[in-house]
């Protein structure tokens, strides 16, 4: 995304505002469906402004580990309590059970082998997503494993992103190097 100011917001009229006034908009907590609806009414708010589409880039949460799918639902359930937030998950369809942040979990922080979770996120990069960011959740004990995960994701669906010519492994860099290691 190019310099400037974009928005985001878990509010309705989000969008409508990006496309007239923002340099683009950032989409959190929403479904692949959803981001579509959003990066049309981004672009019909930005014709009818007469400006040029503005980009909408978004978040995809993964959690990783033998406890992904708590560490999932513990990092959506503050989200879910928000009442912004919940009307725009339930305005998506979830928590028709009656479990927001449960559904939310399931839906919106990947989990699972890089393989699915690079399929999933596929989906918001098909639904025009760009830039997307894979965002890592979890407790602090879990997080560097998501970052390997995210890693894996990211070397998937961007073949053209090695880490050949790196001086230190992305072992490294995700858990701060030997030099931080050692100071712990």
């Amino acid at each position: 995304m190019a310099r400037g100011a974009a928005l985001a917001a878990p509010v309705r009229r989000r969008d409508a505002l990006a496309g007239r006034l923002a340099d683009g908009v950032l989409l959190n907590w929403t479904t692949p469906d959803s981001a579509g609806a959003s990066i049309e009414t981004v672009a019909a708010a930005a014709a009818n402004a007469c400006r040029a589409p503005v980009p909408v880039g978004g978040y995809v949460r993964i959690a990783a580990g033998p406890d992904a799918a708590a560490q999932a639902r513990a990092h959506t359930a503050f989200y879910a309590e928000l009442p912004a937030y919940r009307r725009s998950l339930v305005r998506m369809g979830l928590g028709g059970s009656g479990h927001v942040a449960t559904e939310a979990a399931r839906e919106l922080v990947l989990q699972g082998p890089a393989e699915s979770i690079a399929r999933r996120v596929q989906e918001w990069r098909d639904a025009g997503v760009d830039p997307l960011v894979v965002y890592p959740v979890g407790d602090p004990g879990s997080i560097p494993a998501a970052v390997r995960l995210a890693v894996d994701v990211i070397h998937i669906l961007t073949p053209s992103a090695t880490t050949a010519g790196s001086a230190a492994p992305v072992s490294d860099e995700i858990e701060g190097g030997p030099e931080l290691r050692a100071r712990s």
